[in-house]
């Protein structure tokens, strides 16, 4: 089996994480001189593991780690810790407003697998994923909406999206402090696990003394196979802590006929392999025999992840990243045509003025933009659109601005939907501040017709200040 010091000390201080008897080999590999705990860093965060690795360094730290090291990470662990109970606690208070509002839900990767580690704080999570019956879509969205979040949705009327993709992203509308949360109605668009047979047969367990709704324990191996599994390939350390923190607090076999039935048997083959064979996790009940096989995946691997974070390498997973990439434009391209031609108009537009926008606030001073901007969008006829306009409009700047390289903040947003509609009187920019936690001042930006806000959703805390007049 091919070794790699950087990778191997940090798979090592995984497995002391999973396998406390395996402390002499962490101190053995941690006090190898060769090692580039900056690389080991840098693999760490790639693989997504860093907590794993400041719980091995807590129960010994070699005398030649860099000066700085150690509390460069447990700064970072504190702050995830930090983090996490505040997702947990937003998913508390998200899953009790989708259900007050009769939305079952199951939760999905994040908090919910977090909840397999002896702490939340030792998984690394950037969002809230929590998936819902496809028919409760657009009423989620609605809810969504009305509750502070923008979302990424590529839909504005009817269900077509349900067939053509598997979730969407909400993102906080403005600066709250919130995590971005992931409605699934699909574990994913090439899976056959069926969203309304997950909720239906869920179950309830406790995270952070707080019981919530999660998919039936012998179900959470199918959709690890199906994420970390089929879409991932099992890439990342953290996909394989993940299922041997699952197998371990488990304690059973996997179903394997059910996995059979899906086509998901040789990705969870695959990643109890890989448990078994890099992370030393006692499979014995579960691989059936997989040995050989698992030792040739093991090498592969190894030499992939050893890969990944070497500079300028093409890896596989670069690769596989295009190809992702390929996949999500050829479902936008799908939506796009069943779209109507009036949302089409809106998307194609949107695009060109948040780009437009986003370039003159960048390069022009103030004063100069606001010219420019002013003369740009003067016009001398009126013309009223109709909510139904209005609403598309806010939500294809809302897609377009999620979406690298149009990347915006809600003044272009503003910017954009107030030009878009520059023929309308009724519509006001308006400019607001308020105070954060930390008695930090924030601006925002948003439009709004005769008070109702129709672009950037602001809580009451903002008080407008300001009405960008021309």
């Amino acid at each position: 089996m091919p070794t790699f010091p950087n990778l191997s000390v940090l798979i090592a201080a995984c497995r002391l994480y999973f396998k406390p008897t395996t402390l002499t080999d962490w101190k053995e590999a941690a006090n190898d001189l060769t090692i580039n705990w900056y690389r080991v860093y840098d693999l760490a965060e790639w693989h997504q593991v860093r907590p794993l690795l400041f719980e091995a360094l807590r129960q010994h730290s070699p005398s030649h780690l860099p000066v700085d090291y150690f509390k460069k990470l447990q700064i970072f662990c504190r702050q995830l810790a930090v983090e996490n109970l505040s997702r947990v606690r937003q998913t508390q208070d998200l899953v009790r407003k989708l259900e007050a509002a009769d939305i079952k839900t199951v939760l999905h990767k994040g908090v919910h697998y977090a909840g397999f580690y002896w702490s939340v704080a030792h998984r690394e999570f950037g969002d809230i994923d929590v998936l819902i019956e496809p028919q409760n879509l657009k009423k989620a969205t609605g809810l969504m909406q009305e509750w502070g979040y923008r979302s990424d949705l590529d839909y504005a009327e009817g269900a077509n999206v349900v067939d053509l993709d598997y979730h969407s992203t909400f993102f906080p509308a403005v600066e709250t402090g919130l995590s971005p949360v992931e409605i699934h109605w699909k574990p994913h668009i090439r899976t056959h696990i069926k969203a309304n047979d997950l909720v239906q047969n869920r179950t309830m367990t406790a995270i952070y003394n707080t019981h919530l709704p999660v998919p039936a324990t012998s179900s959470v191996f199918l959709l690890m196979a199906t994420h970390h599994g089929t879409k991932e390939y099992w890439h990342k350390l953290k996909y394989l802590c993940d299922l041997s923190s699952l197998l371990l607090h488990a304690k059973q076999e996997i179903d394997w006929d059910a996995a059979r039935k899906i086509n998901l048997d040789q990705s969870l083959k695959d990643g109890i392999g890989l448990i078994g064979t890099v992370l030393e996790i006692d499979t014995t009940k579960a691989n059936e025999g997989m040995t050989n096989h698992a030792v040739s995946n093991a090498n592969a691997w190894l030499t992939q992840a050893n890969e990944i974070s070497t500079d300028d390498a093409i890896t596989q997973n670069a690769k596989k990243s295009n190809e992702n990439f390929v996949q999500k434009t050829s479902r936008l391209a799908k939506k796009y045509q069943v779209m109507s031609l009036t949302t089409q108009s809106y998307l194609w537009r949107a695009a060109v003025a948040v780009a437009v926008i986003k370039m003159g606030l960048k390069i022009m001073p103030y004063p100069v933009f606001k010219q420019w901007y002013d003369k740009w969008s003067a016009t001398t006829s009126q013309k009223t659109f109709s909510n139904q306009d209005l609403k598309k409009a806010a939500w294809a700047i809302g897609v377009v601005s999620a979406r690298w390289p149009w990347q915006a903040t809600c003044l272009p947003q503003a910017l954009t939907f107030k030009y878009l509609h520059r023929h309308d009187p009724r519509l006001q920019l308006q400019i607001g501040v308020n105070k954060n936690a930390s008695g930090e001042l924030q601006a925002h930006a948003w439009v709004e017709k005769e008070k109702q806000i129709l672009i950037g959703n602001t809580p009451e805390t903002f008080q407008p200040i300001w009405e960008w007049e021309q």
